[in-house]
């Protein structure tokens, strides 16, 4: 019966990396799109003397839907900073208190984003872009699905973790 949390720890794993890869093409999408936003400016401020206002905003939200997305994808493959390293060589008593204290402060944080930002995107649907003239709703909508998104993958992290030690298997206590 060990074999059961493994199973659904390996489906939860491939779960989270789909959704990463799904996450990081975005993020690398608007990353393109900022880039060639930033050479079109370029060429129209020295090429032509005189570059169109739209590509300044455009990809200034370009930069800002990339590097939320980025903080995502750095959040899954545990590239974000943190205070204290807990490797596999540490008991897992440590190991499950840093997966916990984790989850429990991205929890609060991000919550507290969440639902803040709900909010914030509602009062900024009443209003529009300055060059683009889009909804400004859609620009800043980023900020609620990034917390959500990193809560997901908590969530999902979390899950994982727990049922890889009541399996028995890599992330189980060896002594």
């Amino acid at each position: 019966m060990s074999g059961t949390p493994h199973r659904i720890a390996a489906g939860l794993d491939r779960l989270a990396g789909g959704l990463n890869r799904v996450v990081w093409a975005g993020a690398a999408g608007f990353l393109v799109l900022m880039l060639g936003l930033v050479f079109i400016q370029i060429v129209g401020r020295y090429g032509f003397s005189d570059a169109p206002s739209w590509t300044e905003e455009g990809a200034r939200y370009a930069m800002v839907w990339s590097g939320l997305l980025g903080g995502v994808v750095a959040f899954h493959q545990d590239a974000d900073p943190v205070l204290v390293q807990v490797t596999d060589r540490h008991p897992l008593w440590l190991r499950r208190l840093r997966a916990w204290s984790g989850s429990a402060c991205i929890a609060v944080f991000l919550g507290v984003l969440l639902v803040n930002s709900l909010g914030f995107v509602a009062r900024a649907s009443a209003r529009h872009t300055e060059s683009l003239d889009w909804n400004l709703g859609i620009v800043v909508a980023i900020l609620p699905l990034y917390a959500g998104l990193v809560m997901i993958q908590a969530v999902l992290k979390l899950a994982i973790f727990e049922l890889r030690a009541a399996g028995g298997g890599a992330v189980a206590d060896e002594g």
